[in-house]
């Protein structure tokens, strides 16, 4: 299992230590709903660093990145970025991604840590016939950027990797006046199921099309050709099943995956991602139901061998006013 960089400061801040995607991480420290309330309230801070990152560069770097991605990059200014995928030719989701243009012809894709290998190979065997370099980094040597998995407005930083506990100390120092805490995996968990965010593996995956998961609007079909298109051009108005929000009001009745959904006596879906929220103080989840079921619906969740009360809502969960 491997280490992060800042493996020995978060057993220094008694963290409770976990595997994650072949990662030991910190799952939490004083506590998840007691980190989630400050990010939500004041300020958090996460250890990221076991997410991938490509580089892509060459003459052909935007042909190809548009190629491999449903979004469209020739729209991106340097120094910028956009939320994709990066589809199947049946149109499912192989992988959910930041893709950053820098300078130039030169871009970075950041991806999920469980699909690190699988996409790095995907994205070079779709490279061949295109003039362009694809290498896996772990190393940037400085960027801050303003995207996050949280519903909340902060930054990811990228930093060297033996520069990453002078930052980290930095930081921690600076936050105290902030009442900062430092967050574990779990907390990082519930604020993007609180903001609606899909993980891949639970909530999307290679049999899912952005269509079904709620994400079309991320799909570009007036650009040029790209992995998938044709499919996701003819299943757009044939989807049989949605990606919702779920809500169980019940004291300690909590949605979690794989559970069943019930409209009377049909079964309609299932859940995908689920937990308690310190935010709505209630039991959320996210699945997918038949289409013909939507927003308002009151349904009932199989909770360990029992009917509970539920609702379908719209994501997301929380949104920062």
């Amino acid at each position: 299992m491997k280490r992060l960089p800042l493996h020995e400061r978060h057993v220094e801040l008694g963290a409770k230590m976990g595997e994650f995607a072949g990662f030991y991480m910190p799952m939490y420290y004083r506590g998840v709903i007691e980190e989630v309330r400050a990010v939500r309230e004041k300020v958090g801070m996460f250890d990221v660093s076991h997410m991938g990152e490509f580089s892509i560069k060459g003459k052909e770097a935007v042909e190809f990145v548009n190629y491999i991605t449903v979004n469209d990059v020739g729209k991106l200014r340097p120094f910028s970025a956009q939320y994709s995928m990066m589809c199947n030719t049946e149109g499912g989701i192989v992988d959910d991604l930041i893709v950053y243009r820098l300078e130039g012809d030169e871009f970075m894709l950041v991806v999920n840590a469980t699909n690190i290998s699988k996409d790095y190979e995907w994205v070079r065997e779709n490279s061949r016939r295109f003039n362009v370099e694809v290498e896996e980094i772990d190393n940037v040597e400085v960027m801050v950027s303003r995207t996050g998995y949280t519903g909340e407005d902060g930054v990811e930083i990228y930093i060297l990797s033996e520069e990453s506990v002078k930052v980290w100390d930095r930081l921690i120092e600076g936050g105290k006046r902030y009442n900062m805490a430092v967050c574990g995996l779990i907390a990082r968990d519930v604020l993007r199921l609180e903001a609606g965010l899909p993980l891949y593996g639970n909530d999307i995956n290679e049999a899912t099309t952005p269509w079904e998961a709620k994400l079309g609007w991320v799909v570009k079909l007036n650009k040029g050709e790209f992995i998938g298109k044709e499919s996701l051009k003819l299943k757009k108005e044939k989807i049989t099943k949605h990606r919702v929000g779920i809500v169980v009001r019940e004291a300690k009745a909590v949605p979690r995956k794989g559970q069943l959904l019930y409209f009377g006596d049909e079964e309609i879906g299932y859940i995908t991602s689920g937990g308690y929220s310190p935010t709505l103080g209630c039991g959320i989840g996210m699945g997918y139901v038949n289409i013909a079921y939507g927003v308002g619906t009151k349904v009932e969740v199989d909770i360990r061998g029992k009917r509970v009360n539920a609702e379908m809502v719209k994501l997301p969960f929380y949104r920062r006013s």
